[in-house]
Parts: C-alpha cells; structure tokens; sequence
C-alpha cells in the first residue's frame, strides 16, 4: 500500500508546526525560571557587609587549613567544583585576575568544594602557590551563602563582604573586580 504524498507532507507540516510550538513554550519557561532564578539569587547570596568567619578545612595533603582575614589585606575568594563546566569556563577569567591583582594587598584564595582538585588541575588552570581550602567544614556552604559555583567573592581585610560575583564572570565583572581591588587599596593608603 502506497502512502499519498499530501498525507505525508500534511504529516510532517503537523509535526514541524508542533515541534515550533514546543521549542517556544520551552523557551518562555527557560526565561521564566531564570528571571525567577535572578531575582533569589541576589537576594540569597553574602550581602555587602556581612561578616564571615575565617575559611576552614583541610589541604590536599589532609593537613588542617584556616584562611583568616588578616586586617591588613583584601582577600578574592574563588569557589568552585572540578567537575563543574561552568567553573571550567571561569578558569581563564579568575586565572587573568590573579595575574593582575596586586597579591601584596590582595590575597587570592581558592576554594574547593568538592575535596578533589589534584596538583595536575592546579598545573592546567596555572593557579599553583595560592592559598586552596579542599574539605571544607560543612558549615562553609550555609555561613557563606554558596548557592552555586563559580562564585567570586571579595572580602576586606576584616572578613566583610565587600561584593559577590555569582556564576561565570564577564570581562566587566573583571574590570569590576581590579578596580574594587584598587579602590580598596586607594582608601587603606
């Protein structure tokens, strides 16, 4: 039995105009969940001025580690997994920024929550001599707001949230980020 083209094409004309309608709905809810998204986000993430307590867990070697403020320095607090894509694609950004940064008044530190970063990570992503807080105490993710990760944090030198970078940094966040760094250090001079 032979199928009449005009059904065929009737068919595929049906299907292609439902596919259309689905990859729109889709989208609307897509924008929908992000504007929702957005609009916590902010609203769940360290606020300007609140106070945290020193970074504690352990290094890669197990020993103990404790990242206080120190009084005298600003300190850019870099939270990521290994196996997030998104963090993946903050790399080159936070790897741009610890270059520029002047590290005698900003203390880069490195976080990872997820325990696992190896010496041949820290090779890749060229971040080798920092700071970096594996294992964190579990206390970390509520005390510190860390919804997601990426997240970039910058903290004055008396453990005050000075401003959170929440997801993937753009080159203005970058830009942001080496002036609130000067800015910072304009004002302790």
């Amino acid at each position: 039995m032979k199928v009449p083209q005009r059904l065929i094409r009737a068919i595929l004309v049906i299907l292609g105009i439902a596919l259309f309608a689905v990859n729109i709905a889709l989208i609307r809810k897509n924008r929908d969940l992000t504007t929702r998204l957005n609009a916590k986000f902010g609203s769940l993430m360290a606020a300007p001025g609140t106070s945290l307590p020193p970074l504690r867990g352990a290094r890669a070697d197990g020993q103990d580690i404790i990242v206080g403020w120190d009084g005298k320095h600003d300190s850019l607090v870099m939270v990521f997994s290994v196996s997030c894509e998104f963090c993946e694609q903050n790399w080159p950004r936070w790897s741009s920024l610890v270059g520029k940064i002047d590290r005698e008044q900003v203390n880069p530190v490195l976080v990872d929550i997820t325990g696992r970063v190896t010496e041949g990570f820290l090779l890749v992503h060229k971040i080798q001599g920092l700071p970096l807080v594996q294992h964190v105490d579990p206390g970390f993710i509520t005390t510190y707001d860390v919804l997601f990760v990426p997240e970039t944090i910058l903290v004055d030198p008396n453990g005050r949230v000075i401003k959170v970078w929440a997801g993937i940094l753009q080159p203005q966040d970058e830009a942001d980020i080496l002036r609130m760094c000067h800015d910072q250090v304009s004002h302790k001079a």
